[in-house]
């Protein structure tokens, strides 16, 4: 996937950022320390289901903002 993102990217070195790896380490109500959520503009997404705490509150709060 990551090798399919680069070659689509018009300058991969200023355009792409390797997540935390941290497999096994789920996202929890309280503590969205392992996570990783990726926002551009109105574009929202995680990695895996293991983020999806910190996703949810991420995404409640945009769709508050509007």
């Amino acid at each position: 996937m990551e090798d399919e993102v680069r070659a689509a990217l018009s300058d991969p070195i200023k355009q792409f950022e390797r997540g935390p790896i941290s497999v096994g380490a789920r996202d929890s109500e309280r503590v969205s320390a392992p996570s990783f959520i990726v926002e551009d503009g109105n574009y929202l997404s995680a990695r895996w289901p293991g983020d999806a705490y910190a996703f949810s509150r991420r995404f409640i709060a945009k769709l508050e903002s509007v």
